[in-house]
């Protein structure tokens, strides 16, 4: 019979995205939840909202620097190739083509 236990990460071959929303930036959920929550305080006409949105914003914002020690440390170069090329948050691809990954 075989094991449930889940296979560790070590085991997977991961690499740091680079296609669809993730050639423009490094973190878009976060630029997503961040737009969406301030037009929709700005739907609403909502100080409170739109402060709430501010708050979440600057607390969004500040976490890709936690994430980003542990992400150089797991792929290494690949990901400070990939850093260089692909803004933090929103912009176009700098320094040419991404890599193909089809092979």
């Amino acid at each position: 019979m075989g094991s449930t236990a889940p296979k560790p990460f070590t085991s997977l071959r991961i690499h740091p995205r680079d296609e669809r929303p993730y050639r423009w930036s490094r973190n878009p959920q976060c630029v997503g939840f961040i737009l969406g929550y301030v037009g929709y305080a700005l739907l609403c006409s909502s100080s409170l909202a739109l402060a709430t949105a501010g708050l979440l914003g600057i607390v969004l914002g500040m976490s890709p620097f936690a994430e980003e020690p542990w992400l150089r440390e797991r792929f290494g170069s690949e990901y400070g190739n990939y850093a260089s090329r692909v803004p933090r948050f929103l912009g176009p691809v700098r320094h040419g083509e991404l890599p193909d990954r089809s092979g």
